[in-house]
């Protein structure tokens, strides 16, 4: 299994999205939307199931406007995607990423970004870590 961001979804599915800077280069990402679509054909072709975090599907709805109901079905009848939760095992794991950020001095853990997209990312990575915790999986997400 391996988890995905609103940035991958939105490369995947908008078009004309806007690529991400290389860290490296600091010059947009070369051909991005052909190594999602890429990923995603292998990841499919291996059996993986890739997990659509509910707060990272809130922020590709917001982009996707009047596409946004065509994601959902697309979504609900693949048989790649699998939405999930934001429950109370991820909440808990945010609150101990929260929790240990403050006792180190830093809520927002070293990041330049607003409090609002440093919670929002928590959750999903919560999501993810507590899906793939509780299948057995190494800690993938995309």
């Amino acid at each position: 299994m391996k988890a995905i961001d609103s940035s991958f979804l939105t490369l995947l599915l908008v078009p004309g999205a806007a690529v991400p800077d290389d860290p490296a280069t600091k010059k947009p990402t070369e051909r991005a939307h052909d190594r999602v679509e890429e990923l995603i054909r292998s990841l499919s072709e291996a059996g993986e199931k890739i997990l659509v975090p509910t707060p990272a599907l809130s922020e590709l709805l917001v982009i996707a406007g009047e596409d946004g109901p065509q994601y959902l079905s697309e979504f609900n009848t693949s048989s790649v995607f699998h939405i999930v939760d934001f429950d109370q095992r991820a909440a808990v794991e945010a609150a101990a990423t929260t929790a240990k950020a403050i006792a180190d001095g830093d809520k927002r853990g070293g990041s330049g970004a607003t409090w609002t997209k440093i919670k929002f990312d928590r959750q999903i990575v919560a999501i993810a870590k507590a899906i793939l915790n509780d299948s057995g999986s190494s800690r993938n997400w995309l």
